[in-house]
């Protein structure tokens, strides 16, 4: 969107206030990393999922790692009820991504929040947009492929958060890149300095 008041003058683009972007970048971060630690992303009667292992409350808590569940799934006699190698495989993915992109949403909000302009090789809003892309599709697939039959194993609050870090990490990253970027150079600085000529 460009405003423009005279036609000598050169368009001026709207750009969202700072403050939007670190206020989304902090939310999206603190909703994924809450997300990854809780064990409410499926839930069944007596056990909640967490991207890397399931915890058992009754009434003590127990925990047992999702690599330990297909394991112990797979010496079951019965196909149906065995549990797919993409499941923990897919949960550790979704827990390392999203922590990436996480962290890259924090360091893009504190370059933005003290208004600097670094020239780095990967800009840390990069980084969170890979993070999160990767964790979106291997947390679909950690869902997508839970054990038990079907109905069994439901959606719980955490994989809604996920969901919805991961949408205002993606808005976050791309309002932080276009105010964390390095500046262009002024082409036209020193142009009419005689001792160049």
């Amino acid at each position: 969107m460009t405003y423009t008041t005279d036609d000598d003058i050169a368009p001026v683009t709207w750009q969202p206030p700072r403050a939007l972007g670190v206020i989304l970048a902090v939310v999206a971060a603190a909703g994924l990393v809450a997300a990854c630690f809780s064990h409410r992303w499926l839930i069944t009667d007596q056990l909640g999922y967490s991207p890397l292992q399931a915890e058992r409350c009754s009434p003590d808590c127990a925990r047992i790692s999702n690599f330990q569940i297909f394991e112990t799934a797979r010496q079951l006699p019965f196909n149906e009820d065995r549990v797919a190698r993409a499941f923990p495989v897919a949960g550790a993915v979704a827990f390392g991504a999203l922590l990436l992109g996480a962290a890259g949403l924090l360091v893009a909000a504190g370059i933005a929040a003290a208004n600097r302009h670094p020239d780095l090789p990967v800009a840390p809003t990069t980084i969170s947009l890979v993070g999160i892309m990767l964790g979106l599709i291997s947390g679909c697939v950690f869902v997508g492929t839970r054990p038990g039959a079907p109905g069994s194993v439901a959606l719980s609050w955490s994989f809604w958060l996920f969901g919805l870090g991961a949408v205002a990490g993606i808005a976050a990253t791309h309002l932080l890149a276009r105010q964390i970027r390095p500046r262009d150079p002024d082409l036209l600085h020193d142009a009419m300095n005689l001792d160049q000529f």
